[in-house]
Order: C-alpha cells, then structure tokens, then sequence
C-alpha cells in the first residue's frame, strides 16, 4: 500500500479458520503478476522489467505451482471465495492468458469454486475494449484501477504512465464491457499537495462513479527512489496537520458520494466492500502463486505463512521442474495470532467485540494485553465502550501507533 512511513502517523489464531458449509476451509486465492513496463519511484512490489516478457512461460508456472499446491491440501477440500489477480501489472498479460489462470483455477476447484469476488488490477493507460470485454468474459468482476492522482505534476512525481483522461476513458471502457464494480486507487500526502487539489482529485474520482475506493498516503519504503530522494533532503511530504486535515477531507468526501470508510484506507458503497481482503484483515487462509507471493494457512493456534521466490527466472524454472518455489516460511505463536487479530480487525471500522475476543482465545482481551485498552481509551485512540474496541477517528489517524502498543 503506498504511503508516507514516518512513524507516527497513517499505515499504510484467532479461533479455527472460516469453514464453508460441510466444515471444509475457505480461502482467497491470490494470483502475482510480476511484469511492469517501469518501477514506480515509491514502490517497493516484487515486479519484473525486462526487455522480453516471459509471459507464457511464467503462467504455465503458475499453473504448475497452483497444480501442486492443490495436490498437498488442504485446498482441495477448502471452498475458494475471491481471486485476487496483482502485481506488478496484471492487465500486462494477453487476456487468454488471464483466461487461462482462472480457467485452470476452475477446473481444480470444481463445485467449490464459487467467488463471488474475482478482482483484476489494472493501469489505466492503454486499456483495450476488447481486453475488457475478454476479462469479463473469463469470470473477472472487479477491476481495481490505479489512478493514484488526476494531477499531471503528481502523476509525474509518482512516475505514473497515465494521464487523467485515460482514467476517464478506462472507466467508460470498463462500464461498456459489463463491469459493475470499479474500484480506484488515489494516493494523497505528495509534497507540494495542497487540500485544494486533493479535493481536485477526490471531485474528479467520485464524478466517475467507482463503487470502491483506496487512499493511501504516501508511504517511502526502505529501498525506492523516493525515500532516498528524502534521505538525501531532495523532497519534504507535507506537515503532519495538512496529512490530518487530508485524511479528514477524504472521508468526508467521500462520505457525501455514498463511498463509506469501513477500514483505514479503503471506502465503498454498500455491500462493494472488498470481500478479498476483507477475508485476509480476519485472517482468513490464503494461498498467493507466483513470485513473492505470501500464503497463510490459519489454524486454532498461531498458524503457518510462508512466501515464494521472487526472481522471476528461478520461480520459472522451478515451478516447471515440478520443484518447491517456497523461499521461506513460519509457524505462529498463540501471541502472534492474538496481536494479529487484534490489529487487523481494529483496521476495520467496527473494530471487534470484547466478547467475540474471548471467544477466540478463551480469555478476556485486559487479561492478554494488560492496561493496553484502558491507556488507548486514555489517549483518545479507541472509543470508551466497554463491550466493542474500535479505533477513533484520532485512532485511525494515529493508528500504526495504536497497533504498536499489542506489542
């Protein structure tokens, strides 16, 4: 998620897992696409430039990951609720390739390929009729499209491919080939933004009409153009209180054209909430093919994550020699999965009920992180209810700070 890490403000087992009808798990595939015609200067993804795309190559070892990963279990027993296809740029490949991937999906999951939710990411610049028109065709329902700004100076500092028109156009596109459900991505907290233009850019988002939207703040990852560029003092974000008054302006905003916030970054009109990811801030289980792609298999206890290669080359060339793609892996804690849990649902806006916590763990939330609730109330982070936790809106603003204190 792109954003500003600055410390101090804006981010960027629980019981068993969720079980499906007949008590097999449910869980979200997702699908990394590596291959970018440029790298962003803020991203620090696992994506792929290279002169030659490999891109038949790299989706028959997907294939042959996802094939395996089927045989080992326990996914073949699970019921798969969302496919999420990201990257890297997606909307990259030649549509029968994404066609391929979810027909193979389909074939293997059988009658318990049932999602309701198949997201495709895409850059709006060069979109096609014809390649919407395929997506929607091979089962793909959302597609999630990375604005990031209507701005020409933002889009230009954020190293952007696109101007504001093809936004425009990618949406009326998107629309004509049958998509209902459009979602995009802004970032907000560039230096040299001003509320004015923010508001510039949220006015010009909602015109479009999108049933999701993503804000991220600017966050500099270790290792991109641009936190170097702030190391070196070649940039300066904007001060803390104009991100506050961002972050305020954006729910407002937001709010009047019917997008709700339901978590920290991310608003929707009622019942387009993202199921996807909605599934992994409940520690849902999780399996990622391709490279880099993380996985997590939730269990009563910690449970286990582990996480692929992500040189494009030995991903290919394992995957296709029927060999482990995994690069590394972990088992959890019982304190891992209680301070996962308790952070992931407080990014959601309903927060988690004190009962429902001890349900989960067997003991009550002030028994497992003595004095934590009662100084959060203290600071104004979360609400004075003594039967639901949930962050304020200073919470949601501080939240990596509310987060910190589990730890």
């Amino acid at each position: 998620m792109p954003g500003f890490a600055r410390g101090s403000m804006f981010p960027g087992t629980l019981t068993a897992p969720p079980r499906a009808a007949g008590g097999s798990v449910e869980f979200s595939l997702y699908v990394h696409i590596p291959f970018c015609a440029a790298r962003c200067p803020y991203c620090d993804f696992t994506i792929t430039i290279v002169r030659e795309r490999p891109e038949a190559a790299y989706v028959d070892a997907l294939l042959a990951e996802l094939r395996s990963r089927w045989a080992e279990g326990p996914w073949a027993v699970g019921t798969l609720r969302s496919v999420y296809l990201g990257g890297g740029t997606p909307s990259i490949l030649a549509p029968e390739l994404i066609a391929k991937i979810l027909d193979e999906a389909r074939g293997l999951g059988g009658g318990a390929f049932q999602p309701a939710e198949i997201t495709l990411e895409a850059n709006p610049e060069g979109l096609s009729a014809s390649a919407l028109s395929e997506w929607r065709e091979a089962g793909v329902n959302r597609l999630s499209l990375g604005a990031q700004s209507f701005d020409a100076r933002h889009l230009e500092f954020l190293g952007r491919g696109h101007r504001a028109e093809d936004i425009r156009a990618a949406v009326a596109l998107a629309r004509g080939a049958g998509f209902e459900n459009v979602s995009l991505d802004l970032i907000f907290g560039m230096p040299g933004q001003d509320l004015a233009s923010l508001q510039t850019d949220l006015g010009e988002a909602v015109a479009l009409g999108p049933q999701h939207v993503s804000a991220y703040n600017l966050t500099l990852e270790p290792g991109t153009r641009l936190h170097r560029d702030w190391k070196q003092g070649k940039l300066e974000p904007p001060e803390e209180g104009l991100q506050a008054e961002m972050f305020e302006a954006i729910e407002n905003r937001l709010a009047r054209a019917g997008l709700a916030r339901y978590e920290i970054s991310n608003f929707a009109c009622p019942g387009f909430e993202s199921s996807h990811n909605r599934h992994y801030w409940r520690r849902g289980s999780s399996l990622g093919i391709g490279t880099g792609a993380h996985s997590f298999l939730a269990s009563a206890r910690g449970g286990r994550r582990w996480w692929n290669v992500r040189d494009h080359r030995r991903y290919i060339a394992r995957a296709l020699a029927d060999e482990p793609v995994e690069e590394g892996a972990e088992d959890l804690t019982d304190d891992d999965a209680r301070r996962e849990w308790v952070f992931l649902r407080l990014r959601g806006v309903e927060g988690f009920a004190v009962e429902e916590f001890r349900r989960a763990f067997k003991h009550d939330v002030d028994e497992v992180f003595p004095g934590v609730i009662a100084a959060l109330i203290a600071d104004g982070l979360v609400g004075d209810d003594p039967e639901r936790v949930a962050l304020t809106r200073r919470g949601r603003l501080l939240s990596n700070e509310a987060f910190m204190r589990f730890f």
